[in-house]
């Protein structure tokens, strides 16, 4: 399975990026659901959309989305979007805080499906790249 900072790094070089929880976790930062967040030194518009697309199409059990709409892009269960919103939580990082103590099994299973979200964003960008 691929990791998902790699699979990133094939559209360009990071400025700065973060994986939450890291790549090296103990059990309980399992149940922590994944925010994936990175800036590229040089961001395209057509990258974005590659990624947009690639992560749309995926057909994993639970959904994921791309945010390209501000300086930092992100990937993440829209799961924590819309427990923020539905919250009145200040970000995705303090749902996820609290989804991880009320809903871990949500965080496990976000956690083991991202290996195949980065397997199938490297798959659709070698397709668009053939």
């Amino acid at each position: 399975m691929a990791e998902i900072m790699e699979v990133l790094s094939e559209l360009g070089e990071f400025e700065w990026a973060s994986r939450r929880p890291a790549l090296k976790m103990s059990a309980s930062d399992l149940a922590y659901p994944p925010i994936i967040v990175w800036r590229y030194k040089r961001p395209s518009s057509d990258g974005a959309d590659r990624i947009r697309r690639a992560v749309q199409s995926f057909n994993g059990t639970i959904p994921w989305e791309f945010s390209s709409a501000h300086k930092n892009w992100g990937i993440m269960p829209s799961r924590l979007g819309e427990y923020t919103r539905a919250n009145g939580l200040h970000g995705e990082l303090e749902a996820a805080r609290e989804l991880m103590v009320k809903e871990p099994d949500f965080g496990r299973r976000a956690n083991a499906e991202l290996g195949q979200l980065a397997d199938h964003i490297h798959k659709y960008l070698n397709l668009l790249a053939a």
